[in-house]
């Protein structure tokens, strides 16, 4: 619940407050004095023990006290059950003066600045949009949990622990403290395609083109002596190994990238995009964050901003054209991509088709 210092006989004191959870239920602990600094390294699942503590009857209930006398020892050798699921808050349903636990989706990225304090340090703020189904709200991030919105873009979805709220200039806001705790909640589980593949059995769709099978990530073979037509959307299952060999062929109904879009997709800025187009997109990395196999990244074309997900090593400040299929998401659209090229290249061979092309009209 945070550390606050207080005024006593003419000193200054500290208190922290907390939860403890056993398998026999919850109690609040106030941690005084030299005690208090050990709330500043605990994160949530941490097992503590208390040593010498005393109890007493709160405001809300029996609470248990740390002072001069306790010990607190933190992540002592012992087993404990697992810990219960955190009860977390709808935006709508939080009120100014508490601290809550909170989930949503970054909808919108603030900036992050430098301030000085009232004793003269240097301090540093940060902050966001969060949304979930009921509400957004605006979180701000002191401090050293400022860098934290460092490893955030727009369309993550995150979990906030211990955020405190209170009224700001614009409304209601979350404030996240040492005491807070943000992590990020990555839901997406990328699909097989073709450039992904790996020997052994596959299961895979794709349109079939001259025997090969096709999607957005490339093209393969595929040793069959069945016929298909051009164009034909396929589930194929059997085994890859530089070819796929088919153990059983069905025609699938998914939602799929047309043969034509995909031999020739159709180039479209941002702020024209749509959730089902497979496209050609030139844009500017702004920001990427490195998962196991992919990277989120915020791209830019100079007429919108979208988020979107990248199989390949792309660099910030640098300009892609990325072959992009485009999804809805809750807070607009996000595009995945398996395919792109730097976009100097690129050009030089766009210019060199349109030169040719201005010489056979010639």
């Amino acid at each position: 619940y945070g550390i606050r210092e207080f005024q006593k006989n003419g000193g200054t004191g500290k208190v922290a407050s907390l939860s403890l959870v056993d398998d026999t239920g919850e109690i609040r602990l106030c941690l005084w004095n030299d005690k208090a600094d050990v709330a500043a390294a605990l994160n949530r699942g941490d097992i503590i023990a208390i040593e010498d503590g005393y109890t007493k009857m709160g405001l809300n209930g029996l609470e248990l006290h740390s002072g001069w006398r306790g010990r607190v020892i933190l992540n002592p050798d012992v087993t404990v059950k697992e810990l219960p699921e955190v009860e977390r808050v709808q935006l709508i349903d939080i009120g100014p003066g508490q601290s809550y636990n909170v989930s949503g989706t970054v909808s919108d990225m603030g900036e992050k600045r430098s301030f000085v304090k009232s004793d003269g340090s240097q301090g540093q703020l940060s902050s966001f949009t969060l949304q979930d189904e009921t509400a957004e709200m605006r979180v701000v991030l002191w401090n050293e949990k400022a860098d934290e919105i460092d490893k955030l873009v727009p369309g993550m979805a995150v979990c906030i622990d211990n955020a405190f709220a209170k009224e700001g200039m614009q409304g209601l806001e979350l404030h996240g403290s040492s005491l807070s705790q943000l992590s990020i909640q990555e839901y997406f589980e990328p699909e097989i395609k073709i450039n992904t593949l790996e020997k052994g059995p596959i299961t895979i769709t794709g349109r079939y083109y001259q025997g090969e099978l096709v999607d957005e990530s490339g093209r393969v073979q595929i040793v069959t002596e069945e016929t298909f037509e051009d164009g034909q959307l396929l589930e194929v299952k059997g085994t890859y190994d530089d070819n796929i060999v088919p153990e059983k062929i069905q025609k699938s109904t998914k939602d799929f990238p047309s043969l034509e879009g995909l031999l020739h997709p159709p180039r479209k800025v941002l702020s024209e995009v749509e959730a089902g187009d497979y496209v050609e997109l030139y844009a500017l990395v702004k920001k990427s964050i490195e998962f196991e196999s992919y990277k989120r990244v915020t791209i830019d074309d100079g007429t919108a901003e979208t988020m979107g997900i990248v199989f390949g090593d792309v660099v910030e400040g640098e300009e892609y054209c990325f072959y992009a299929r485009v999804y809805k998401h809750t807070v607009g659209t996000e595009f995945v991509c398996y395919q792109y090229q730097v976009v100097e290249a690129e050009k030089k061979a766009f210019d060199v088709i349109k030169e040719l092309e201005v010489l056979m009209e010639v």
